[in-house]
């Protein structure tokens, strides 16, 4: 009967006892080590009534099992979990998940440096809508910390008279006063200053012909550029002559080109690139035409525009953007003269828009400017007085200082960008002096060579 069970299993006590169990019945001798694996269990079929409480114990655990005390610090990262393995169901009631976790109760404290990443930070995580930017910008402004209760950013508009140096291209330490009448004959003569130094002028050259006065100046910082006047042995001319203002007494000045036609009497402003002429008389006519050249290359001029109306004797101050044309007469000769103020836009050819007013009628003005303001000086009909205005803002002059004397009209005058200086006439060859950003009366700064109406321009 070896290997076999007893047909009368109902009758007995209903106990299979290992004596009665064949040699090849499965028992726990018969299991080698590691032979059950998770694929021989039924789902569930081990459950905690099945477990005894001690049936898993740390003497029951291999000497290289990994326990709790063999995990070393942050010995576990993101690679050692697979896909899913830690989910809402796997963790503690008092875990942290994120619909526990409160609106704004994340602060910078509680991330380690460096755990915020490139890597881990979406390509739209941080856009204008996430900043904190309290108004809508606008193309060419930029984010400025914005202080007081709004804090965060806001957007703002460059403007050129934030930390301004009063600088432009047109500017510079070295004044070049260049040839004039001093009564009833013309000179050639070049004088030059050290604008921050005041004191008395220094021979420079001369100009190309030996008798040219009411020319009109402009430069870029390092040529200058000296157009049109008038010879008592000629009448009015069409020249234009340069000097590099850097090198005084190298060379006389050197033909540049000419005018469109012939003007004297006329006015120039410049952006530093650009030298614009303006207006004049010709012929004993006054004229509106305005010309432009490019003053780092030799050549003709060419048409601008022209201004609202026609008059010579005036005078232009520039920025980097805008030239402006003040004063002036009509007639050659003093039969009217005018408050007109006009501007342009020197990098773009067009006629001229209204600016407001000279608070006066007055011709032989002069003029000088940073890459804010403007100032106009003397002239007939102007006594000593000293005008300015906002160069980017439309409107009339305001008062500015006075003078050192009256009688000055038909000057030159030359600009560092911070410090002006108003030069001579044919009545006296005295120079003054202001801080254009601060308004007060001019200072002596020193003489010219010799009393005469010039032209005039700065550089380095």
């Amino acid at each position: 009967m070896s290997g076999i069970v007893g047909k009368n299993l109902g009758r007995g006590s209903g106990i299979i006892t290992a004596t009665p169990v064949g040699a090849d019945t499965v028992s726990g001798a018969s299991i080698v080590d590691d032979a059950i694996d998770s694929e021989h269990y039924a789902d569930v079929s081990i459950d905690a009534a099945h477990i005894a409480s001690n049936a898993v114990t740390t003497a029951k655990i291999n000497a290289d099992a990994v326990t709790g005390a063999k995990i070393a610090d942050d010995a576990l990262g993101a690679e050692h979990y697979a896909a899913g393995s830690v989910d809402a169901t796997a963790l503690g009631a008092d875990c942290v998940t994120a619909a526990k976790i409160g609106d704004n109760v994340l602060n910078s404290e509680h991330y380690a440096a460096g755990s915020i990443d490139l890597e881990h930070m979406s390509s739209e995580s941080v856009d204008e809508d996430n900043l904190h930017i309290s108004n809508s910008g606008s193309n060419g402004q930029f984010l400025s910390k914005q202080s007081g209760d709004a804090g965060g950013l806001t957007w703002a508009t460059v403007t050129t008279e934030v930390a301004s140096s009063g600088k432009f291209g047109a500017n510079g330490d070295r004044g070049v006063f260049a040839g004039g009448h001093n009564g009833s004959t013309g000179v050639n003569t070049i004088d030059y200053i050290t604008i921050p130094a005041p004191g008395n002028a220094v021979d420079f050259g001369n100009l190309n012909w030996s008798d040219q006065g009411g020319m009109a100046g402009v430069s870029n910082g390092s040529r200058g550029c000296f157009a049109g006047g008038y010879q008592v042995s000629v009448g009015y001319i069409n020249f234009i002559d340069y000097i590099t203002i850097a090198i005084p007494g190298a060379a006389n000045a050197t033909d540049f080109g000419d005018l469109t036609a012939a003007m004297g009497s006329s006015t120039g402003c410049s952006n530093g690139s650009r030298g614009v002429f303006g207006s004049g008389f010709r012929s004993g006519v006054d004229w509106n035409t305005l010309d432009y050249i490019t003053i780092a290359t030799a050549g003709n001029a060419s048409d601008f525009g022209d201004l609202t109306t026609n008059r010579g004797d005036g005078s232009a101050l520039a920025n980097n953007v805008r030239g402006v044309f003040a004063g002036g007469e009509t007639g050659n000769g003093g039969a009217v003269r005018v408050d007109t103020i006009d501007y342009i836009t020197i990098a773009t050819t067009g006629n001229a828009t209204d600016f407001g007013d000279c608070a006066g009628n007055r011709q032989g003005l002069t003029a000088v400017s940073s890459d804010v303001r403007g100032v106009w000086a003397g002239g007939a009909g102007g006594g000593d007085e000293i005008k300015y205005v906002t160069i980017m803002t439309t409107g009339d002059v305001s008062d500015f200082g006075d003078l050192t004397g009256s009688g000055r009209n038909g000057m030159g005058s030359v600009s560092s960008g911070t410090r002006g200086v108003f030069g001579c006439n044919s009545a006296a060859n005295i120079l003054d002096y202001i801080t254009i950003a601060t308004t007060g009366d001019a200072t002596d700064f020193g003489d010219s060579s010799e009393a005469r109406g010039n032209a005039a321009c700065s550089g380095d």
